[in-house]
């Protein structure tokens, strides 16, 4: 799959929380995702909220930056598994009541909301 480059800005449907959406689901094991400069360096992966210089992986090929990287134009190279348009991811979003500005702790998975309530 071609690379993609996208800038971290904060999500209009998740105030207060920074990344972007990628084009596909991604296999979450075939993912590098590096600033995009010169001598750019792989970012680490992070399963809680990022700090700057790591990314958090969520459904639906969310990526979640710390705010201290928001502008910042970065590479993602992945293997994609299927549209994020499909209407499985379409009905995981509203089911989760994330797609009406929520916080968007089920896309996270779950495993540590981003917004330190339960998920």
């Amino acid at each position: 799959m071609t690379p993609e480059i996208h800038t971290v800005e904060q999500f209009s449907e998740f105030p207060g929380f920074y990344g972007f959406q990628l084009q596909d689901e991604v296999n979450p094991l075939a993912i590098t995702v590096t600033e995009n400069i010169t001598g750019g360096i792989e970012w680490v992966r992070s399963n809680v909220a990022p700090n700057p210089g790591e990314y958090r992986l969520g459904e639906a090929g969310y990526l979640q930056f710390n705010i201290a990287d928001n502008g910042k134009s970065m590479l993602v190279d992945y293997e994609g598994a299927g549209s994020n348009l499909s209407i499985k991811n379409l009905q995981t979003l509203g089911s989760s009541g994330n797609i009406d500005g929520g916080a968007p702790d089920s896309v996270y998975g779950g495993v540590a909301p981003i917004d330190g309530g339960a998920p």
